[in-house]
């Protein structure tokens, strides 16, 4: 039994076979895209156009004004200095002056005569100064007189005496001393004997700082070593003792101070 072939066939509406649709989407999509290549194109180029131009015809000329750059105004006001427009300026500066019409000299000065009697002299007391009651006078313009005696000069006279007058030292048992007692120490040194005669040889140095010290010489170990401490006494207040170093330590001179405790 023979059996005959049949071909389905689908009607897609259009009388086409259905592929005419994807063929003139793609051809717009492919012209769309050659648009807009050609358009990035176009702008790379002008863009790039724009840049080789800039430098030479983008470069902005300034104009120079018209007229002076300076003009002087009309009322240049500040002040006139004085002496100017005279003759005497005009014959420093070399010109020719024409000679004046009149020449006046000036008056001669007064002559005071011989028997002219001098102003009165105010009233004063008598030490020599002008009374401050005078009238017109509120303090007298004279000082009064210098004392018989130069303060200053006695002053250093006496410093000069007592720094030459043998003074006696007073050395003071250092377990007399009580707690609290302010002390500066002027060395450490092995005996007694060299620590009087360093308190001998600074006392020479500087007569005024130990006129009113007593000396202190106490004797310490450390180290299985025995040393004699010299110190001075006198010191009210701690200010005291360090002003009393601050004097010996300008002067390379070893000076602390302590405190008996």
């Amino acid at each position: 039994m023979m059996q005959a072939d049949h071909h389905t066939r689908f009607d897609t509406g259009d009388g086409g076979d259905g592929r005419g649709g994807g063929s003139a989407l793609r051809m717009l999509t492919n012209v769309l895209a050659v648009v807009v290549s050609l358009g990035l194109l176009a702008g790379f180029v002008g863009w790039g156009w724009t840049l080789a131009v800039r430098d030479v015809s983008g470069v902005p000329v300034v104009r120079a004004l018209e007229g002076p750059m300076r003009v002087a105004p009309d009322d240049p006001g500040g002040l006139r200095a004085a002496h100017q427009g005279l003759s005497v300026n005009a014959i420093a500066a070399g010109a020719e002056i024409a000679p004046p019409e009149r020449v006046l000299l000036a008056p001669a000065p007064p002559v005071l005569e011989a028997d002219a009697a001098p102003p009165p002299s105010p009233p004063r007391d008598e030490s020599g100064a002008v009374i401050a009651s005078t009238p017109g006078l509120t303090r007298s313009p004279v000082p009064p007189p210098r004392p018989s005696y130069d303060l200053v000069a006695e002053t250093a006279a006496r410093a000069v005496l007592q720094s030459l007058a043998p003074g006696a030292t007073v050395e003071i048992d250092p377990d007399s001393l009580a707690p609290g007692t302010r002390l500066v120490q002027l060395g450490a040194l092995d005996d007694g004997a060299a620590a009087r005669s360093e308190w001998e040889r600074l006392a020479d140095s500087f007569p005024a700082l130990f006129e009113d010290k007593g000396r202190v010489i106490q004797a310490a170990e450390a180290g299985g070593r025995t040393f004699y401490r010299l110190r001075a006494h006198g010191f009210g207040t701690e200010a005291e003792a360090r002003r009393f170093c601050a004097v010996l330590i300008a002067e390379d001179v070893t000076c602390i101070p302590v405190l008996i405790r």
